[in-house]
């Protein structure tokens, strides 16, 4: 037997990926007749010459310069270490970020790393992998990078993953510092 498929029901299906469109549906496509579905010669608006471009009043760019502000990062010296406090999230858009500071500390001759990230409030896979490659980057000149303070939500990212055993972690800085 067939479920009926009603309009409040067919709005709770997942709606296929489409490429090169971002933002509600809504706002970058014409309607098909009642369908409510795109069909064959309706313009998405994103041709040129096929019809007014699309109303992204409601879209939000998440790529912009506020992405910085997102994550904040203070450097202090504990010779012989660089300690990088983070606070903030560190995802796809800060990472860079990330990487241009630790950068130019180890340009400076910083070999010794040490990411203060008790303040952080979201770390993605991205920031996992940008924090394993800066890891990889020191190991390589024989220093070392190791976490300090790792608690809730990135300690149970870190364990879900696996990670904790190849990122070397510590409770505080203080005690990264003596024996790192």
């Amino acid at each position: 037997m067939r479920a009926a498929v009603t309009a409040e029901s067919a709005m709770c299906r997942p709606q296929p990926y489409r490429r090169g469109l971002s933002g509600p549906s809504h706002l970058s496509r014409k309607r098909n007749g009642a369908t409510g579905r795109a069909g064959p010669g309706a313009s998405t608006g994103l041709d040129p010459g096929t019809g007014p471009p699309p109303d992204w009043s409601g879209h939000v760019d998440m790529i912009g310069k506020d992405e910085m502000g997102r994550l904040h990062i203070d450097v202090g010296y504990k010779p012989p270490h660089a300690v990088f406090a983070l606070n903030g999230e560190l995802d796809m858009a800060t990472a860079p970020y990330l990487d241009d500071v630790f950068t130019r500390e180890y340009e400076a001759g910083h070999r010794k790393v040490i990411l203060d990230v008790g303040s952080l409030t979201f770390c993605d896979s991205y920031g996992l992998r940008t924090m394993l490659r800066l890891q990889d980057r020191c190991a390589a000149d024989g220093g070392r990078l190791v976490l300090a303070q790792s608690r809730g939500m990135l300690a149970r990212v870190l364990n879900l993953t696996g990670l904790e055993r190849a990122l070397v972690q510590f409770d505080t800085v203080e005690r990264a510092t003596a024996e790192c």
